[in-house]
């Protein structure tokens, strides 16, 4: 996914690359609760889970996650952009409506690695 967004990213495929950067940010939210044992909490009575917006839901009351203020308003601004280019059709994404909102991602994507256990320290596993 990383790969694709960064891809993206530099061919100037801005929509792309937000909605990737959105993928990013749900995959590794989910990545997240399963690394704690505690996916059930993000899954619909049908047992999927749950939308973006019901994934943030989540995070956004769960203090024991340990997400900062700064991760949670990148995982916020990812939403909003993945939403407006992936279902907005006169929407484009620009470089600059990505520039403006990726620190914030790479705040949260830096967090939830470290909760999921899968940042690399040293060559090996957190």
């Amino acid at each position: 996914v990383v790969a694709q967004l960064n891809a993206s990213y530099d061919s100037g495929l801005y929509d792309c690359c937000s909605v990737m950067c959105r993928r990013l940010a749900e995959t590794l939210v989910i990545e997240a609760y399963e690394s704690k044992g505690r996916s059930g909490e993000l899954k619909s009575a049908d047992g999927n889970y749950m939308m973006y917006s019901g994934l943030l839901e989540v995070v956004e009351s769960d203090t024991s996650l340990g997400i900062g203020r700064i991760g949670l308003k990148g995982l916020k601004d990812f939403k909003r952009l993945g939403d407006l280019s992936a279902h907005n059709r006169r929407y484009n994404a620009r470089r600059d409506d990505i520039d403006r909102v990726r620190d914030g991602l790479r705040v949260a994507a830096e967090e939830l690695l470290n909760i999921a256990g899968l940042v690399q320290v040293a060559g090996r596993s957190a």
